[in-house]
């Protein structure tokens, strides 16, 4: 009771950091029973929890590296800023903590806030940065990233879109040297598609506070995106396959935002070799993107 009494007095002083220390000096140096022992660490923990913040608190980094020298573990300060960045609606923050806690946690809030968020804003951004979690999956959280809805389909696809744009580019007296990836990406978009088409999309369990700035884009569109742009994937590499170029001219380009042209003929897909203004995705303006 005393040591209770001392603890929270240090923590009304605004000194929890010594509270926490407080809380657990009673069971350094002498032998008690674990579920005390378990418990003591329990309350320390929770202090922390509830006062660690370094977007408020100047001193909060190093009120850690005085308790990371005790030995608290530094996965208690991520989880404590990981909860504190959700209740002031930084969902990047959120992630960026709590994947050091728990891996599977960060991507569950990749696939419900950011990546629905950032794919049709940013592709490029997006396969950044799931290259970065990529190089993370380990042992649990394998299943839980390559499950049909989560992110490492929507990895695959951004490769395969990034693959198939570069093949578009290369020049169509080169293009027999790459037949063989050409084929494989072509049964790799066929997979993905296939997947795709079957997907369930789980009800919102993201319970926590958004950025305003954050465009909250629903998952189903993210995927009706996909899948229409694979179609699209497959009709290019079609082309290649026939040694046929894709249109990459750039009045083209800039009339289509999701590049819905191709040079499948001379008179092209929709007998002229321009689409007309307006041919680009209507899932952009639902979403709150620009076209």
């Amino acid at each position: 009771l005393v040591v209770d009494s001392v603890s929270t007095q240090l923590v009304t002083m605004g000194s929890w950091e010594w509270a926490v220390y407080a809380t657990l000096c009673v069971i350094g140096g002498q032998k008690v029973s674990e579920p005390f022992a378990h418990a003591r660490s329990l309350q320390a923990k929770n202090i922390i929890m509830r006062n660690f913040s370094p977007s408020t608190d100047p001193l909060a980094n190093q009120r850690r590296e005085f308790l990371e020298n005790m030995g608290i573990p530094s996965a208690w300060f991520h989880e404590a800023f990981a909860y504190r960045c959700a209740n002031e609606g930084d969902v990047v923050g959120y992630v960026d903590n709590i994947k050091r806690v728990s891996l599977q946690d960060a991507l569950m809030t990749l696939e419900a806030a950011i990546i629905p968020a950032m794919l049709l804003e940013s592709p490029e951004k997006t396969l950044e940065l799931l290259d970065a979690f990529n190089s993370l999956i380990t042992g649990e959280s394998q299943n839980h990233w390559e499950k049909p809805n989560g992110c490492g389909t929507i990895h695959r696809f951004l490769i395969l879109c990034k693959r198939v744009e570069a093949l578009s580019k290369v020049a169509l007296s080169d293009i027999s040297t790459y037949r063989d990836e050409i084929y494989e990406l072509n049964d790799n978009a066929s997979s993905l598609a296939d997947a795709i088409s079957n997907i369930t999309i789980p009800a919102p369990c993201l319970i926590m506070k958004t950025d305003f700035m954050l465009k909250m884009s629903p998952r189903d569109f993210l995927f009706s995106e996909a899948e229409r742009t694979l179609s699209l994937l497959r009709m290019k590499l079609h082309a290649l396959q026939k040694n046929r170029g894709c249109a990459t001219d750039a009045p083209t380009l800039n009339n289509c935002a999701s590049q819905l042209a191709f040079d499948l003929s001379c008179d092209g897909m929709f007998g002229t070799s321009i689409v007309p203004t307006g041919d680009s995705s209507i899932l952009r303006g639902r979403c709150g993107f620009k076209i």
